[in-house]
């Protein structure tokens, strides 16, 4: 929530709706979907009208209230048939249930079904708000990514890929250290209670040995628990996917640790979180190719049928088989999109520009990482401005040694004569 901006609308997608967040005048946030009822335009191209806590549409300046209703229709002069108008149903926009919880905007992309929502808890982080747990890198992190949901948990559950997608990035991940795991499965899948796994060593050679317990929360949260056998400190790194739209992604991410982290530490890391981005976005960027091919050769090639698509022999596996039992026998094995995007195709595989694009991805989103970007090209401005003046002068300089030089040759002449 921290990186959302409370002064203007911000567009989003979720489940292939368009959606627009925005916070009224009583400071909750609302989440509406991106289209007023007038004409369609989108709402996150408005304006928030903080005299009436509204959002007004920038096309006709219709408002709209916490509640969806609309408040104004400035093109009506008659108050009695402003009331009738604004009064309604089609005059409303629709209004999606919301809550904050942990630091995060948590939406029910149902708007018929508020009481559902009500009743329904969040997958939520144990380890969030808790004395003794440090969350590392100051906040969330979040990155849309260019393949869908189910090729995102899938990578998730799938750690032995580690060493060898994520080489000489992630810590001592490298190839010529890369271990076969022995993956066990503590508590089997069920539609609601998800699913457990446990290994005892990491995907490759580590200094320290470590217990690992994966725990899948349906239908969004990766909790990977990291215990230290040594000293004793736990990691938790939580892992949020959440589907867009066919072949489009988010993850979201925080890492907690139990270990003592020195308050100085904490300052820094919380004022300089961009860089705890930048490796964040590394890692994302090194298997995003890989995935976003991959998924188009299951979904769209000659077999889309995972079971036999796949040849998965290992006990490192066990992680896909799991996610994906569960995604297909417990789930559907599709997203309930809405409209035509229930036969949208994932189009042809993009340029790697466009799959590792970080900035579209993330920095636009991201406070941290936008105001770092900011300085740098100020930085880049002031010393491109310096670079010109070095280079003046550096001219003047040689063109005066010229001018020098001439008047003496021509003197010397003279005086030969």
């Amino acid at each position: 929530m921290s990186k959302l901006p409370a002064d203007r609308p911000t567009a989003t997608l979720l489940l292939g709706i368009p959606m627009v967040i925005w916070r009224d005048g009583k400071g909750e946030w609302q989440v509406f979907e991106d289209r007023c009822p007038h004409r369609l335009a989108p709402l996150s191209e408005g304006r928030l009208d903080p005299a009436h806590g509204t959002l007004m549409c920038s096309y006709h300046g219709w408002q709209f209230d916490s509640t969806g209703q609309c408040t104004l229709i400035p093109q009506i002069g008659d108050p009695a048939a402003m009331k009738v108008a604004c009064s309604s149903k089609k005059t409303c926009a629709r209004r999606f249930p919301a809550q904050v919880n942990q630091g995060l905007l948590w939406v029910w992309p149902d708007s018929t079904s508020a009481m559902s929502a009500v009743a329904t808890t969040p997958a939520l982080c144990s380890q969030y708000g808790v004395e003794g747990w440090t969350l590392l890198g100051g906040e969330w992190f979040a990155r849309d990514l260019e393949y869908g949901y189910d090729t995102l948990m899938e990578n998730l559950f799938d750690p032995s890929h580690i060493p060898f997608a994520h080489h000489g990035i992630m810590g001592s991940a490298s190839r010529d250290k890369a271990l076969p795991l022995d993956i066990t499965t503590t508590a089997d899948v069920t539609p609601t209670g998800g699913f457990k796994l446990f290994r005892n060593c990491a995907p490759f050679r580590t200094a320290a040995p470590t217990d690992t317990t994966n725990n899948f929360i349906p239908p969004v949260l990766n909790s990977s628990l990291q215990i230290n056998t040594e000293k004793g400190t736990t990691t938790v790194l939580n892992f949020y996917g959440i589907p867009l739209a066919p072949g489009k992604s988010r993850v979201i991410t925080a890492f907690f640790t139990n270990s003592k982290v020195p308050s100085i530490v904490k300052k820094l890391v919380s004022k300089f979180e961009w860089v705890f981005h930048l490796g964040q976005n590394l890692v994302l960027d090194s298997d995003a190719m890989l995935l976003h091919v991959q998924e188009r050769l299951l979904h769209e090639g000659r077999d889309p049928n995972w079971r036999t698509a796949f040849f998965l022999p290992a006990t490192s596996d066990t992680g896909i088989i799991k996610f994906r039992h569960w995604y297909h026998d417990c789930a559907g094995g599709d997203i309930p999109w809405l409209g035509n995007l229930k036969h949208q195709g994932l189009g042809p595989i993009k340029p790697r520009e466009v799959v590792m694009n970080r900035y579209s991805q993330h920095v636009v989103g991201c406070k941290s990482c936008s105001e770092a970007l900011r300085w740098i090209q100020r930085l880049q401005r002031v010393s491109l401005g310096l670079a010109s003046v070095a280079a003046a002068a550096c001219i003047s300089v040689v063109a005066a040694a010229a001018a020098t030089t001439t008047a003496a040759t021509g003197a010397s002449g003279i005086l030969q004569s």
